[in-house]
């Protein structure tokens, strides 16, 4: 009983601490599976599109405060995550990319991020050299991606147009996307002093005074105690 009710204490506590404070909210870009017999080496890949799962394009603004890629038989070369913004005349603006760490083959590997993100931003992944196992074939043609050769820089003045758009691949790659929500006072904020109150009784001792008017004082001091203070 003594557990309980100090569990439950610390439970009230918290809450009071995190009230007025804003929450965070998270989801998932990209899909997690293990990488088979795609091949990748000195080339960047952006996941345009898939026939089925959750999408690599961001939905909601926020930050990208994770990553993972799941590793299949080996581990890649210079892997990085890539995180590009296309462009209203074509192309693309490459705004964000951060390195993995220690890859475990055929197991899902995370990495810290910290890549600001908008609406329809894109993400996939750099491969160095000299190769690895970096994807899936599907035989669907709607799963497409962008390919560039070689590491495309970041926040270039001009967009960064794709050597070859091709179909029928998935990047086994996924991000988190971190997005604060609605700032909320907490529940026992006292309401602002308004001064209603104070100036509606004190109107009411200056305008009935003595014996005579007692009784419509007290009306008008009951009707006073009813406004904000």
């Amino acid at each position: 009983m003594i557990r309980a009710s100090l569990a439950m204490a610390l439970t009230a506590a918290s809450l009071l601490v995190l009230g007025g404070q804003a929450a965070a909210a998270t989801t998932t870009v990209g899909q997690d599976f293990e990488a088979g017999n795609v091949i990748c080496g000195s080339q960047t890949d952006l996941q345009t599109s898939v026939s089925s799962g959750n999408s690599y394009t961001v939905a909601t603004a926020g930050v990208i405060t994770s990553w993972s890629f799941h590793n299949g038989i080996d581990a890649l070369p210079g892997l990085k995550l890539k995180v590009a913004r296309p462009q209203s005349g074509g192309g693309y603006v490459f705004l964000g990319e951060a390195a993995a760490g220690t890859q475990n083959p055929q197991a899902l590997n995370t990495f810290p991020a910290n890549i600001p993100v908008q609406p329809g931003d894109i993400i996939g992944i750099f491969v160095g050299s000299p190769f690895g196992h970096c994807g899936t074939f599907t035989n669907n043609s709607g799963d497409t991606f962008d390919q560039f050769t070689g590491d495309p820089p970041l926040n270039t003045s001009t967009p960064v147009f794709p050597d070859t758009p091709g179909s029928l691949v998935r990047y086994p790659v996924s991000a988190t996307v971190t997005t604060p929500d609605t700032v909320t006072p907490p529940a026992d904020t006292p309401p602002a002093n308004t001064g209603q109150r104070a100036a509606a009784l004190k109107k009411c001792k200056k305008k009935f005074r003595g014996k005579a008017t007692a009784s419509k004082r007290q009306k008008c001091v009951k009707k006073a105690k009813k406004l904000r203070v």
